[in-house]
C-alpha cells in the first residue's frame, strides 16, 4: 500500500524484467548505465525514475530477489515525512506518472467531490480509514505488537498526505 507497488513493498518475488526499481536498491552494471547515458545528474531528483525509463525501453531493468542492499537509518516521522514531501516533488518535476502517484491524483477528484458530491468525500475518508487501519491490524498481528495499529495509519497517512503535496508542488512549480 505504501510502495506504489514497486519492488521495495515485497510485491514482487520472482527473477524477472521490472517497471521500477529504486536507485538505492540497485545495482548495474556499468556498460548497461553507460549505453542509456548514466544517471542525469541535472534533475533534482527522482533521477533514478528517469534512469528506470530509459533502461526499460532497452529491456534493461532486471529484479533478482535474492541480491541485498542493507541500509542503517536511523530517522523519525520528520524525517520520513520530508522525505516522502521531496520524493513526490521531485516525481512531479519529471513527470513520472506511475502506480505511486495514484493518491496524488485521487486526493484532486476526493478534494472536487467535497464540492459537488460530499457524501462520495465521507465514504471515501471512511473507506480509507478502515483500509490504513487494517494494514495496522495486519502488522500487529504479524509483528505480534499492537504498536503497528496505530504506527502503520500514521505512517501511511503521512506520506501518502505529503507525497501528494510534493508531487503537485513539483509538477506545478517546476522549481
Amino acid at each position: 500500500m505504501g510502495s506504489g507497488n514497486s519492488i521495495q513493498g515485497g510485491v514482487i518475488k520472482k527473477r524477472g524484467f521490472v517497471n521500477s526499481i529504486s536507485g538505492c536498491n540497485s545495482m548495474y552494471p556499468k556498460r548497461t548505465l553507460l549505453d542509456v547515458g548514466g544517471f542525469n545528474h541535472k534533475l533534482p531528483g527522482a533521477e533514478d525514475s528517469e534512469l528506470n525509463s530509459r533502461l526499460i525501453k532497452k529491456g534493461e531493468l532486471f529484479f533478482v530477489p535474492k541480491a541485498v542492499v542493507c541500509h542503517d537509518h536511523v530517522s523519525g516521522l520528520r524525517d520520513f515525512a520530508n522525505q516522502m514531501l521531496r520524493y513526490g516533488r521531485d516525481k512531479g518535476i519529471v513527470r513520472k506518472f506511475s502506480i505511486a502517484v495514484a493518491p496524488s491524483l485521487f486526493l484532486i477528484l476526493l478534494l472536487l467531490s467535497l464540492i459537488f458530491t460530499p457524501w462520495l468525500f465521507i465514504i471515501s475518508i471512511f473507506l480509507y480509514s478502515i483500509l490504513i487501519l487494517l494494514m495496522g491490524v495486519k502488522f500487529a498481528l504479524q509483528k505480534k505488537n499492537v504498536k503497528f495499529i496505530i504506527s502503520i495509519p500514521l505512517v501511511y497517512v503521512t506520506e501518502h498526505i505529503l507525497y501528494s503535496i510534493g508531487f503537485w508542488k513539483g509538477l506545478i512549480l517546476q522549481n
